[in-house]
């Protein structure tokens, strides 16, 4: 392509001032095991919190005790002035249950600011803990587009050697996500855009008998809600027939006969996650690199997710 034309008072414009560099945001790389240290310390101080509660509920209940110590000796004084005691008796026991309860009120009033100040600093200290816990877990994540970088071209390229034509749309990549789920996603991600070109999409003519574009599209959807993360695989392609794929699993000695028969449509549409099971009727070098979809569901398993398939014959499947 032709470079821009650029107007003649932009080629003698001064370079933009360092300024304007400076301004844009720094980043550094840090190793994932940091960071996972990073998010144990935060799950210590997390657990401090806990020890901090009940410290405050320890002051507390040395606060009713003093409470109930000033009620019995006021009890006690008034007992004192019924007593058959002399005078000097009398005052002298009254002058030290005064001075106790003078010392428990000082004792209480300490207690009291004790534990005005320290739930004061335990309440910063759990909203510093929540804010590190959240910018460690911030820094944990990347854009979904790192992954789907290779996307393009290895749909590009297969499409070219299988003669079809493809419309790749890829959205939400700027959606983040933990860097260690991204890295379980990845090949899971790539063999599903593999597998929807080889199988899901059909050829030109194909498409044409049947009414619909020469280009098949292929959609790549990337959403985040509620701390979880959702991508989608979706291809407008011939879809998957339930009768097949259970003649198939019956073919492979997956499963007999009696139990396919009473598989419904979409139980019948799990069957590609069995391990052994293959749509394909030969090994090729798209369809045998040795990551089936049960090694998808697997590892998808693994790091606490699970994996949806939906599919009307004819129109299409979507992975989730």
């Amino acid at each position: 392509t032709r470079p821009p034309t650029i107007p003649n008072d932009a080629r003698s414009s001064p370079p933009a001032p360092p300024t304007a560099a400076r301004s844009q945001r720094a980043t550094v790389r840090v190793r994932v095991d940091r960071l996972d240290r990073l998010v144990a310390v935060a799950g210590e101080l997390a657990v401090g919190q806990q020890e901090d509660t009940t410290h405050l509920q320890q002051l507390q209940a040395a606060a009713t005790l003093i409470a109930q110590q000033q009620r019995a000796l006021h009890a006690l004084a008034s007992e004192l002035r019924q007593a058959r005691l002399t005078s000097a008796q009398r005052q002298g026991l009254l002058h030290r249950v005064s001075e106790l309860h003078l010392n428990g009120g000082e004792l209480s009033q300490l207690l009291r600011t004790q534990h005005e100040t320290y739930t004061r600093r335990t309440a910063i200290h759990a909203q510093l803990v929540d804010e590190l816990e959240a910018e460690v877990f911030a820094a944990r994540l990347v854009p979904v587009a790192t992954i789907f970088a290779p996307l393009p071209r290895a749909a590009r390229e297969l499409a070219r050697s299988l003669d079809k034509q493809i419309e790749l749309v890829l959205v939400g990549e700027e959606t983040e996500a933990d860097r260690k789920v991204l890295d379980a996603l990845s090949d899971p991600l790539l063999h599903m855009v593999r597998n929807a070109v080889d199988h899901g999409l059909e050829t030109p003519d194909e498409r044409s008998a049947a009414g619909k574009a020469p280009a098949g599209r292929l959609t790549v959807a990337a959403t985040a809600e509620h701390g979880q993360i959702r991508i989608a695989v979706s291809d407008d392609g011939r879809g998957m027939n339930p009768v097949k794929l259970r003649e198939i699993a019956v073919r492979k000695g997956l499963l007999d006969q009696r139990t396919a028969d009473h598989l419904s449509d979409a139980e019948a549409l799990d069957l590609i996650f069995m391990p052994g099971f293959s749509t394909s009727p030969i090994i090729t070098d798209v369809s045998g690199r040795g990551v089936g979809m049960d090694v998808v569901r697997s590892r998808m398993i693994e790091v606490g997710g699970q994996v949806i398939v939906d599919s009307v014959l004819g129109r299409g499947t979507t992975i989730t």
